[in-house]
C-alpha cells in the first residue's frame, strides 16, 4: 500500500480579491465540478493584474493547462476601478533608473531591478498595443488607454486569456492547500498511471450564496498565489515558514484638525516641500546591533520622508502628491506612531526664508497704502491654483489670508489683518508671517483613506523568493505575485506594473518549470 505523507497548510481565499469583467467568459459552472477531484496543471490564486497575468503568460503557447480561482463573482476589479476608472496602466519613465526606483518604490526598488529589466513598462506598453489597445502618456508619465476606461484594458486580459483556454473560476474561495510529498517509488507510479504531477491539493469553497456553497478538490503541479494583501494569506506563508513583514495601509491622505485651514479646503499648490517628523523611534534593534548598523537602519527608516511635490488642501487636512509619497514611504514608521506626528510645510521652498522676507519689506515700501490681505505679491509656480485667486503665478489668496491672521494673532496683534494698511504692519510681523509661509508645523491627528485604491505595505519578505523567476525558496513549484510580496509604489502606475512584471515572471517561469518536469518524467 502506498504511503503519503502530506503537510496541511491553511489558506483564506482573497477577501479583497479582485473582480469587474462585463462577460462570463470560459468560467467553469461550479454545479458541472465532479464531486471527485479535477486536475490543472497550475492553479493561480486570485483574479487580479498579477495572477491574471501570470496566468495568460504560462498558457499562451497553449501546452499548459491553467486555471483561476477568484473569491469574488468576477475578476479584475481592482484593474477596473484604478485611476477613477480609466485604468492607469504603467509610467512611461526609465524603469532600468535606480534613482527613479528607488523614489518610487518604498519598499522592493533594489529587488525589482533585474524583473523590470526582463519586463518593465515598454514590455507592458507593447504588449497591450498588440492586444488592440492604443495608448497615452499624459505630461505626468501617467500611462492610460486612449479611450480613459479602464474596460479596455480588461477587454484585453480577458480576450487574452480566453485565447490561452485558461479555466476561469469565480466565486471560488480557497480554503486550504494540501503540499504532498511523495516518495520517489510513488512519484514514479503517479506519472506511469495518470502522467500528473501533483504537487499540491488545493480545497476551494465554491458558490455565490451560503445554500449554494460547497467544496471541491482540485490537484496541480505548481501553484501561483496573488490573492492580494491577504491577512489570512500572510499568515498561512508564515506557517511555511516564510518571513512576513506585517501589512500596513499606504498610500492615504493625513488628517489635521486646525482653525488656519478652515476655509481652505480645494486650495492647492504645486510646489511644496513637506516632512514628517515627531514619529516613534526605532525599536527593532537590540543589544547586539552596532551603532553603524543602527544608523543605517534610521537613514533607511527615515527615507522618503521629505518630499517636495504639489499639496493639496482638504475638508479633513491634507492629500495630493507630496503627502501621499509621505504615506507610502512612512508607512510603517506612521503606523507604529499611531498615526500621530507634526508635518513641517514650506509653502515656497522656490525661495529661501530671507529671500520672502525681502520680497516683503520691498512689498511694505511699494504698496504701502494698499490692504495687505487683498493682495499677494509672492509668486508660486503658475499650477498653483485657488478658486478665489484670479492671479495665476501668485501665491493663493484664501492661503495668504489665512496665514495673514494666524501671524497677527500668534504676535498678539488685535488689528484687523485682512484690512491692515502694509505701511502700518511692523517689520517684525513681517518677518514673522516669512517663517509661517516657510516653516508652517501641523500636528497630523490620523489618516484618511484613500478613496479610489487601497495599496498595503507589507508582505512575504523579499528574501524568502527568486526573483529570477518568483518562486517561493520555501516550497518548492510555489510562486508568489503582485501584493502578496513586501513590494509596493507611490501613485502613477507603479504599482500596476510590478503586478504585470512578477505576474510575467511568475508564469513564464511555471511554464519552463512545467516542460522540463515533462521531459525528465
Amino acid at each position: 500500500m502506498k504511503t503519503t505523507t502530506t503537510t496541511m497548510m491553511e489558506f483564506a481565499g482573497d477577501e479583497g480579491g479582485e473582480g469587474g469583467v462585463r462577460r462570463e467568459w470560459n468560467a467553469v459552472d461550479v454545479s458541472a465540478l465532479s464531486s471527485s477531484p479535477r486536475y490543472f496543471e497550475v492553479i493561480v490564486v486570485g483574479g487580479g493584474a498579477a495572477g491574471f497575468f501570470g496566468a495568460i503568460e504560462c498558457a499562451r503557447h497553449g501546452d499548459v493547462e491553467v486555471a483561476v480561482f477568484e473569491a469574488l463573482p468576477s475578476v479584475l476589479t481592482k484593474v477596473k476601478i484604478s485611476g477613477g476608472g480609466r485604468c492607469n496602466v504603467t509610467h512611461a519613465a526609465d524603469f532600468d533608473d535606480k534613482e527613479l526606483l528607488s523614489n518610487s518604490y518604498p519598499r522592493g526598488n533594489h529587488e525589482m531591478m533585474s524583473p523590470f529589466v526582463r519586463f518593465g513598462a515598454h514590455h507592458t506598453r507593447d504588449w497591450f498595443e498588440k492586444m488592440g489597445v492604443s495608448l497615452k502618456t499624459e505630461s505626468d508619465g501617467r500611462v492610460f488607454p486612449v479611450s480613459d476606461s479602464s474596460q479596455s484594458i480588461i477587454d484585453a486580459l480577458t480576450t487574452a486569456a480566453d485565447r490561452a483556454g485558461i479555466r476561469v473560476i469565480c466565486n471560488s474561495k480557497v480554503l486550504r492547500v494540501q503540499a504532498t510529498k511523495l516518495s520517489a517509488i510513488d512519484h514514479q507510479q503517479q506519472q506511469q498511471q495518470h502522467h500528473k504531477q501533483a504537487n499540491f491539493c488545493v480545497e476551494v469553497s465554491q458558490g455565490n450564496s451560503s445554500y449554494q456553497k460547497s467544496r471541491q478538490l482540485f490537484h496541480c503541479a505548481a501553484v501561483l498565489l496573488a490573492p492580494g494583501a491577504s491577512r489570512v494569506a500572510y499568515e498561512w506563508a508564515s506557517q511555511l515558514g516564510h518571513g512576513i513583514a506585517s501589512p500596513v495601509p499606504s498610500l492615504f491622505t493625513l488628517r489635521v484638525v486646525d482653525k488656519r485651514l478652515d476655509g481652505l479646503a480645494g486650495v492647492s499648490v504645486a510646489d511644496v516641500a513637506v516632512e514628517l517628523t515627531q514619529l516613534s523611534a526605532d525599536t527593532a534593534s537590540d543589544s547586539k546591533t552596532t551603532s553603524k548598523q543602527k544608523n543605517a537602519r534610521q537613514r533607511r527608516r527615515n527615507r522618503g520622508l521629505k518630499q517636495r511635490r504639489e499639496l493639496l488642501i482638504t475638508h479633513w487636512g491634507f492629500s495630493g502628491p507630496a503627502v501621499l509619497r509621505l504615506s507610502a514611504f512612512g508607512a510603517r514608521q506612521l503606523h507604529d506612531s499611531a498615526y500621530a506626528a507634526e508635518l513641517l510645510v514650506n509653502w515656497r521652498p522656490c525661495s529661501t526664508e530671507q529671500q520672502t522676507v525681502a520680497e516683503l519689506l520691498q512689498a511694505k515700501e511699494r504698496l504701502g497704502a494698499k490692504q495687505i490681505g487683498t493682495f499677494c505679491p509672492l509668486s508660486v509656480p503658475s499650477s498653483a491654483h485657488d478658486a478665489d485667486n484670479a492671479d495665476a503665478g501668485l501665491f493663493p489668496r484664501r492661503l495668504w489670508r489665512s496665514l495673514l491672521l494666524h501671524t497677527f494673532e500668534s504676535d498678539g496683534n488685535s488689528t484687523d489683518a485682512i484690512n491692515a494698511r502694509w505701511r502700518d504692519v511692523k517689520d517684525s510681523v513681517l518677518r514673522e508671517l516669512a517663517r509661517e509661509i516657510h516653516r508652517s508645523v501641523f500636528r497630523v491627528a490620523g489618516k484618511g483613506a484613500f478613496k479610489e485604491e487601497f495599496v498595503t505595505c507589507g508582505g512575504v519578505r523579499l528574501s524568502d523568493v527568486d526573483f529570477r523567476t518568483m518562486e517561493s525558496k520555501r516550497v518548492p513549484h510555489m510562486f508568489l505575485a503582485g501584493e502578496q510580496l513586501d513590494v509596493d509604489a507611490v501613485t502613477g502606475g507603479f504599482n500596476l506594473q510590478a503586478a504585470w512584471t512578477t505576474g510575467y515572471i511568475a508564469g513564464a517561469s511555471i511554464r519552463e518549470q512545467i516542460l522540463q518536469d515533462r521531459a525528465d518524467a
